[in-house]
């Protein structure tokens, strides 16, 4: 197929492992063992080695020194940060935007929304739910094309995928997300910034109480435990 990377380049490898932890196939916290991953596409770990290193700036791994590579993990207290920084890096993008820019942002978060408007009823679906989901989000840090605000939301946008993915993938949950979502269009399209202000809160506050919760994402180890 045009444009699809060779099975054994570094950003084929680095591409699959990235699916690998939005997806939960890797746990939070897990360590990735090079040669599964040299197996499973037939390459030498160099290749393998290369598309680990290529996804520490986006924050999924981190690599320990004389102990290997970790998928990223949080305690409670490192999930609250990285709530805390995304709502305000999502709350600024939008007060950062012209009135033009929020017009548009309106008509691109509505369609996000219908697309969102989906019968889950599987993982794969819930997948796909929530690709769209990250995009509302990235939209929101975005609306006012500042880039270096969109530089520092990079990896905070990435590891917020990371850490959704561990939530139960039901259609409970994403009927609600997206009841949210469409809370925030309806207060841009009335131009009530308070209003949004409030829905992002509830809405981030909602979705950090629920992994909060979740063991499985605390005290794991080789992660960034404090």
């Amino acid at each position: 197929m045009i444009g699809q990377r060779p099975r054994g380049t570094r950003d084929f490898i680095a591409s699959e492992i990235r699916k690998d932890i939005m997806k939960g196939r890797l746990r939070l916290g897990e360590r990735i063992h090079e040669m599964e991953y040299a197996e499973r596409f037939d390459v030498s770990r160099t290749p393998v080695r290369e598309a680990l290193l290529s996804l520490v700036p986006d924050g999924l791994v981190i690599v320990r020194p004389q102990a290997g590579t970790y998928v990223i993990s949080f305690d409670s207290h490192g999930l609250r940060e990285l709530f805390e920084v995304r709502e305000l890096l999502e709350r600024e993008g939008v007060h950062l935007a012209s009135a033009q820019q929020r017009k548009e942002l309106v008509e691109a978060l509505r369609k996000k929304c219908v697309a969102m408007e989906m019968d889950v009823g599987s993982p794969a679906e819930f997948d796909e739910f929530s690709d769209i989901d990250t995009k509302f989000h990235s939209d929101l840090a975005g609306a006012s094309n500042n880039a270096h605000l969109l530089r520092i939301y990079r990896p905070i946008e990435v590891s917020a995928q990371a850490a959704r993915s561990r939530l139960a993938k039901s259609a409970a949950i994403s009927n609600k997300a997206n009841a949210h979502h469409w809370a925030m269009v309806e207060a841009l399209a009335k131009d009530d910034i308070a209003a949004f202000d409030e829905s992002l809160h509830e809405h981030l506050t909602w979705v950090f109480e629920m992994l909060r919760m979740r063991l499985d994402l605390l005290g794991t180890d080789g992660g960034t435990k404090r």
